[in-house]
């Protein structure tokens, strides 16, 4: 009786343990998403727009960040967001050029809230607009994601409660039939 006993005791002590540790997070869903846009120079009223919210019950807003070409925009760095508010940034008076615009969305659910939801879009400054009659190609920065990225942390939580819960018996039984 006392064998099990130390046998649940051990077992409820161990379920605890890894649950605590293995924590399942979903970072920010981001709802609406900009396509990629074409301007001509020295026009005005280009922006993009995302709409985000945070995916889990008990998860807050936190910040969001934007980078152009790679580098945060300061005006857009660890700004607050809001569930279902649009997260509108100006992309006016831009050079002619090709920029990659990316904004990374976090909530509170994980620790120092270090998983996002990330969006990228492909904004081209041009001299002139293409005429709409004819089929134009887009280019691309290469290597670069055009997919939200989720979460990567995710712990594989049933696989290692199961595993925990069939090997403790195993193992204690044939200690137990060790020591007769």
């Amino acid at each position: 009786m006392r064998f099990i006993r130390i046998l649940l005791l051990t077992t409820l002590i161990l379920l605890f343990v890894n649950s605590s540790l293995a924590t399942i997070h979903l970072p920010p869903k981001i709802h609406d998403k900009p396509a990629d846009l074409t301007y001509k120079v020295d026009t005005t009223g280009h922006s993009l727009s995302w709409t985000a919210e945070a995916n889990e019950l008990n998860d807050e807003p936190a910040s969001y960040t934007v980078f152009r070409n790679g580098t945060a925009l300061s005006e857009y760095t660890n700004q607050p967001w809001s569930d279902n508010v649009a997260i509108v940034v100006n992309v006016d008076g831009l050079a002619i050029g090709v920029y990659q615009y990316q904004i990374e969305i976090r909530d509170t659910g994980y620790p120092d809230n270090a998983d996002a939801s990330v969006d990228n879009v492909i904004v081209k400054v041009v001299e002139t607009l293409p005429d709409t009659t004819t089929t134009s190609t887009t280019s691309s920065i290469p290597n670069s994601p055009t997919t939200d990225q989720t979460d990567t942390n995710q712990a594989a939580f049933p696989v290692v409660e199961i595993f925990l819960v069939l090997l403790l018996p195993v193992v204690m039984i044939r200690l137990r039939n060790r020591d007769y």
